[in-house]
């Protein structure tokens, strides 16, 4: 029997982590990746140097947008690693889908629930639940590196919480370098747990452990936020998406309405779980099971009033630390001194069901999410666009100007953003007069990319249309496609029928022998 709990452990952990992964892999390489964010990421995994170099098509360093280590240790990864920056970015989205698990695991086992056959199965439950939470979907379809925070600090919470301090620790320092900001979420969840120790009535003794950690966590934001405010000057990220100029001047009751408006018409799958937690809280009356709404309330708050919609709607990864509260019922079932069976069940209830909110009502997010139902990008389809595309991409790196003054869409330009300068960039709203100077476009063919062939095709009449074999890659171009150093292949009729609703078709120069 402990052998099959360990295995079911394992695999409670490894499933969230290679759905996360497979999902990043079909994002890059089926569906077509982002030059603005996941291209910039497969850049900075790649990139050497101090301070973290911008790609071609930005300037300066990246440390003026975010500080972070992170893709120092990413680069690492992919210098032993074969799979390139892409494969190792994806790799790392999915361990700390796995890390969320395990925090997940370790919190069910040190308050008990685990000692029991149902106990055990239904941390496992929990455990792949969290691993694969509406944060964890939303922040797979559009891959940014925040999930790594909540993962991080939920690990170090359970290892603080089983008697494991100096281990959660070292796990902070891992969160805390992720980003600048990382010390906040840090300082005001083990501030919550400080909080309820000097309210409890039982007044448990020390209170002022856990505050010494917040109170750390916070001093370190605000060394790294000044630190990149006086060393990398340039994109002030905070006034930019956050506070405006001056600080919450675009702040008036026609805005809170809007805002307002679109929490309560798309972000059911955010409001749901919160609303769950409250009325545990409120039904218990009891102080921890709030604290975990309590620990993302004030992120929650500044994402309300920001300035931009992006943060405002928590649109996609900015719903990152609500993975806190998702996992907090565990947390509260740790810190309470009473471990009865029935309100350590109960607890496991709520969280269930916080989850599933999470993630069953994610398709109802509409314009806040790249895409309502991530889990669809769960297969194994990039292995067979993989490595074709691989070889693609060394094939135009050997020789960049083969194909002419090239354009590239968004899913082309993520896997080459070395490549990729301003004019290269075939993005949404370029003027016609300037696509008419290429020669070549490449082009993902998936729906998004539509927009993209529309523009060029439209605009350079006299075109030869390719795939480049085995991936989801077109190419557009005046010249031979004989003459390209490329696998290509002549589409027939039916993939011209199929490629945004006949688009292929309108051209007459690209005969299947031209």
């Amino acid at each position: 029997m402990r052998f099959a709990s360990q295995v079911a452990a394992v695999l409670a952990v490894l499933l969230p982590a290679v759905c996360v992964f497979n999902a990043v892999m079909n994002h890059y390489f089926v569906d077509g990746g982002y030059l603005f964010d996941s291209g910039w990421f497969a850049f900075l995994v790649a990139a050497a140097g101090w301070p973290l170099p911008n790609p071609p098509f930005l300037d300066g360093s990246y440390f003026a947008t975010h500080l972070t280590l992170l893709f120092y240790a990413m680069g690492a990864v992919a210098a032993v690693l074969p799979a390139g920056p892409h494969a190792t970015f994806a790799l790392f989205q999915g361990l700390w889908s796995a890390v969320a698990a395990g925090a997940v695991l370790l919190l069910a086992d040190t308050a008990g629930l685990s000692q029991t056959p149902a106990g055990r199965l239904a941390a496992v439950v929990l455990s792949v639940g969290t691993g694969l939470s509406g944060p964890v979907l939303a922040t797979a379809a559009f891959p940014h590196p925040e999930i790594a925070m909540p993962a991080l600090i939920l690990l170090a919470l359970a290892l603080w919480l089983r008697g494991r301090p100096a281990w959660g620790l070292v796990v902070l320092a891992g969160a805390l370098v992720v980003r600048e900001d990382a010390g906040l979420h840090a300082g005001l969840v083990f501030g919550a747990v400080a909080c309820w120790r000097l309210l409890e009535r039982s007044r448990r003794p020390g209170w002022w452990r856990p505050m010494a950690v917040a109170a750390g966590g916070i001093a370190a934001a605000a060394v790294m936020m000044a630190i990149q405010r006086a060393g990398f000057p340039g994109d002030d990220a905070l006034t930019r998406m956050y506070l405006g100029e001056p600080p919450f001047a675009h702040v008036d009751g026609a805005f809170l309405r809007d805002r307002a408006r679109a929490w309560f018409r798309w972000r059911w799958d955010v409001l749901g779980p919160l609303l769950v937690l409250l009325g545990w809280a409120l039904a218990a009356r009891r102080l921890a099971p709030a604290l975990g709404v309590a620990a993302v309330l004030p992120y929650l708050a500044v994402s309300f009033l920001a300035v931009e919609d992006g943060p405002g709607w928590l649109i996609d990864y900015d719903v990152f630390p609500l993975l806190i509260a998702l996992a907090w019922p565990l947390v509260a079932a740790n810190l309470e001194p009473v471990r009865q069976r029935c309100r350590l069940w109960r607890a496991a209830g709520v969280q269930a069901l916080a989850l599933a909110l999470s993630i069953g009502l994610l398709p109802l997010a509409g314009p806040a999410v790249k895409a309502d139902q991530p889990w669809r990008a769960f297969d194994f389809a990039y292995t067979e666009t993989y490595r074709p595309t691989q070889r693609f991409m060394a094939a135009h790196r050997a020789h960049p100007a083969a194909p002419g003054f090239l354009l590239m869409g968004d899913g082309p330009a993520s896997l080459m953003p070395e490549l990729v300068g301003h004019a290269t960039w075939l993005y949404p709203g370029k003027g016609a007069a300037e696509i008419r100077r290429h020669d070549t476009a490449f082009v993902f063919d998936t729906p998004t990319a539509c927009a993209a062939w529309r523009a060029f095709l439209n605009a350079r009449k006299a075109m030869r249309l390719r795939r480049v074999v085995g991936t989801r890659v077109l190419v557009a171009t005046t010249r031979s496609p004989e003459a390209l150093p490329y696998a290509l292949r002549t589409l027939n009729d039916t993939e011209r029928a199929r490629i945004c609703g006949g688009i292929g078709r309108r051209n007459r120069h690209d005969a299947p022998g031209g």
